[in-house]
C-alpha cells in the first residue's frame, strides 16, 4: 500500500471516466471489485464518473449503483441523453454518477467536457481490481 501513495497523490483531485463493459456487470464478483476499486478513489480525492455500456444488464448496472451507495459513498444513476453540466454538479458534490446503458461516444464527450485533469481508464472483463492498477501501475 505503502508503495502506492504517490501515484495516489497524483491523481488526487482528478475526474476519472469509467467506460465500463456490460460484461464486467454481468458478474457479481467483478461488479463487487470495480464498487470496491471506485471506493478507494474516491476515499483519496478522485472523482470518478461511471458510463456503463447499454446492453441487458440493467439489473446489474442498477446493483452497482447500491453497491457504491452501500460503501459510505453517494451515487446516482442517470438514464438518457448525456448532460454534462449536470454531470459535473454531481462530480463536485462528491456524488458518483453513473451513467446507465450509455453509448461509447459518452464516455468521450465526458472527458471533453468535463473540468480537468480528467482520466479515461476502460474496465473489461476478467481483469479483478483492473481500474486501480491501471491507475496506479
Amino acid at each position: 500500500m505503502i508503495e502506492t501513495l504517490p501515484a495516489l497523490a497524483r491523481l488526487h483531485g482528478s475526474t476519472v471516466v469509467v467506460p465500463v463493459a456490460a460484461a464486467v456487470l454481468a458478474e457479481e464478483a467483478a461488479r463487487r471489485a470495480l464498487a470496491e476499486d471506485l471506493t478507494v478513489l474516491r476515499l483519496v480525492g478522485v472523482r470518478p464518473v461511471v458510463v456503463t455500456d447499454p446492453g441487458r444488464a440493467a439489473d446489474s448496472r442498477i446493483d452497482l449503483v447500491r453497491l457504491l451507495g452501500g460503501s459510505g459513498g453517494g451515487a446516482v444513476g442517470l438514464t438518457g441523453a448525456v448532460n454534462v453540466t449536470g454531470v459535473q454538479s454531481l462530480v463536485d458534490a462528491a456524488v458518483v454518477p453513473v451513467l446507465l446503458g450509455a453509448e461509447r461516444s459518452a464516455a468521450r464527450a465526458l472527458a471533453a467536457g468535463l473540468r480537468p485533469p480528467v482520466r479515461v481508464r476502460r474496465v473489461a472483463a476478467g481483469e479483478p481490481h483492473a481500474l486501480l492498477t491501471g491507475l496506479l501501475g
